[in-house]
């Protein structure tokens, strides 16, 4: 079962989700947005979809955490035990670190995981379940990567010339 604040929010999504599938004009959308549909999905259905070419630092993009921030979130006990020993060794260690993809373990959300991440700063469980990070004395940044399904997509380059 899902939690109450997440059931809600669903809830609104899922609504605005079907006005749109039933719409025949074209649609614009986010890169983020864009990123999270599947191949299948209705709203894709005999549609063309046309990118731009910025769309690459939504699929590649960095980010930040305090290492105090890693610290107060592995503090809060909630996290299951790979994601927990994953941001344990990335506290433990210095410099530049890869990670196995498929030592990632996803995160199942609850009420108190909820709870808990909203007293910290930015997305912690993507750092959990980064394959590139980088531990600096007070700082650690890590690379979120995205994939867009091949088969879905045409990239516009837009040159601006003077």
């Amino acid at each position: 079962m899902l939690p109450v604040k997440m059931s809600l929010v669903l809830k609104n999504y899922l609504e605005a989700l079907s006005m749109i599938k039933d719409f025949k004009g074209h649609i614009i959308t986010t890169h983020e947005r864009l990123m999270l549909m599947k191949e299948e999905s209705e709203i894709l259905f005999e549609r063309e979809v046309i990118i731009d070419e910025d769309i690459m630092q939504t699929m590649l993009s960095t980010h930040s955490f305090s290492n105090e921030n890693i610290l107060h979130a592995i503090e809060s006990g909630l996290f299951p035990t790979k994601a927990d020993e994953r941001l344990r060794t990335i506290l433990a260690s210095e410099g530049y670190q890869r990670f196995d993809y498929r030592d990632i373990e996803k995160v199942e959300m609850t009420d108190d995981i909820f709870e808990a991440l909203e007293s910290v700063e930015g997305d912690i469980l993507d750092l959990a379940e980064s394959c590139y990070v980088f531990k600096g004395e007070n700082d650690t940044v890590f690379l979120k990567r995205k994939w867009l399904l091949v088969s879905m997509w045409m990239i516009i380059l837009c040159v601006q010339s003077d």
